[in-house]
């Protein structure tokens, strides 16, 4: 599968690429300390990407402090 762009997530149950809009996405961590964006589909859908610690900062500025996620 080719790469991902930054809005871009991947829908496991419907197998497709789905492009989603800035307000629906956030970044959260996880309990074994690793960050990742959160979108939401308009099924309200969750989808995770996990990115590492270099682009944190970066995905900060744009999409607001990372949360602690719970189920």
């Amino acid at each position: 599968m080719a790469k991902l762009k930054e809005r871009q997530f991947y829908n496991v149950s419907t197998r497709k690429k789905i492009m989603v809009p800035e307000d629906d996405i956030e970044i959260v961590k996880f309990k074994n300390g690793s960050y990742a964006l959160l979108g939401y589909s308009k099924n309200d859908d969750k989808m995770f990407k996990l990115i590492s610690e270099l682009k944190l900062e970066k995905m900060e500025k744009k999409y607001g402090k990372a949360k602690k996620y719970r189920k």
